[in-house]
């Protein structure tokens, strides 16, 4: 499964939130270092979000 952006590798937490894995996204979100600049996903490796920019 892919994600809105066009990536194939990896799926991104927006495709997460629309299948419903909350679960797997709270796993995600642990220690966060990067967040979304697209949605504002807060995630701890930035292949997992479409647009990442670290937090300050």
């Amino acid at each position: 499964m892919g994600c809105a952006c066009g990536t194939t590798t990896k799926e991104h937490v927006c495709s997460l939130k629309a299948r419903g894995a909350t679960e797997e996204i709270e796993k995600l979100a642990v220690d966060a270092t990067f967040q979304c600049g697209n949605c504002g996903a807060k995630v701890n490796c930035k292949d997992n979000v479409c647009n990442p920019q670290p937090l300050d």
